[in-house]
């Protein structure tokens, strides 16, 4: 269930790096939290 999440996460945010720049620092952002859990 929660790879599924992560899978469906990881496709959405292509969308969201090309639309703001800012999306950059949040899939650092993103990724820091996944290598913690």
């Amino acid at each position: 269930m929660k790879l599924a999440q992560i899978f469906t996460k990881r496709i959405s945010l292509p969308k969201t790096l090309s639309e703001k720049p800012q999306g950059l620092k949040c899939l650092i952002k993103y990724h820091a939290e996944e290598n913690k859990n």
